[in-house]
């Protein structure tokens, strides 16, 4: 599983992209073959990222409690193909 936390002053420029579709990369270069990411269902900027590097949405949540508060958390991911 993949999570991602970026500074507020470097939102929307593109990073959390480029290092999830790198971290995919690197991993599927390890032999990972199915990687997961977690996001927040009120973190509708992380869905985005997760989609944007081909990640598809899974029929799967959990409850997830950080920082004292507790969040549905949406799974995404993606398969390394053959």
């Amino acid at each position: 599983m993949i999570g991602f936390v970026i500074d507020p002053k470097y939102k929307n420029k593109g990073y959390a992209t480029e290092v999830l579709r790198k971290s995919i990369e690197v991993l599927f270069n390890l032999g990972f073959l199915v990687i997961r990411t977690g996001v927040f269902k009120e973190n509708t900027p992380s869905m985005k990222v997760s989609e944007k590097v081909n990640m598809t949405r899974l029929d799967k949540t959990t409850t997830i409690e950080y920082k004292g508060i507790t969040h549905t958390c949406i799974w995404y991911e993606i398969r390394k193909d053959r």
